[in-house]
């Protein structure tokens, strides 16, 4: 509860519009989904869609103003789809992140800053997770697997 305190008093602070999927089966899920539609009951500026669905959620992150989570889709899909993004804590530490993901500690404080960084990011996005010829070594691994 202590490291989802920040961005409930984000969410139940700002001004900007928020979009918010429900998170993962991880232990404390309830509390933070109750949590987040209890702010969206009270607040017209916060959205809770708790199932986006795949091709929903890359669509919306695509053209959203920047992403802001803990999830592995802000490491990995967000730069592809040119979508600053805020990680909130440490779950992905230890992972190549592009220029266009900011860090942030777990404060409504570090969260703010963060995400005034992301949605004023104007910069070139490094593809952490790409090689010159991706397509090709894919192709060649999958061509060995399947004979």
């Amino acid at each position: 509860e202590k490291q989802i305190r920040g961005a409930l008093e984000f969410l139940s602070s700002t001004e900007r519009n928020v979009l918010c999927s429900a998170s993962n089966s991880d232990i404390g899920g309830d509390y933070i989904l109750d949590s987040i539609k209890a702010i969206s009951n009270e607040r017209n500026n916060i959205y809770f869609c708790p199932h986006l669905g795949y091709v929903n959620y890359i669509s919306l992150l695509a053209s959203a103003g920047a992403g802001m989570g803990n999830s592995s889709s802000l490491v990995i899909e967000a730069p592809y789809l040119r979508t600053p993004s805020v990680l909130i804590g440490s779950r992905q530490n230890g992972r190549p992140l592009a220029d266009s993901i900011f860090q942030s500690g777990y404060s409504v404080r570090d969260i703010e800053k963060a995400l005034t960084s992301a949605v004023s990011f104007r910069g070139d996005i490094t593809m952490c997770y790409e090689r010159k010829d991706t397509a090709a070594i894919i192709r060649e691994t999958l061509e060995q697997i399947i004979g």
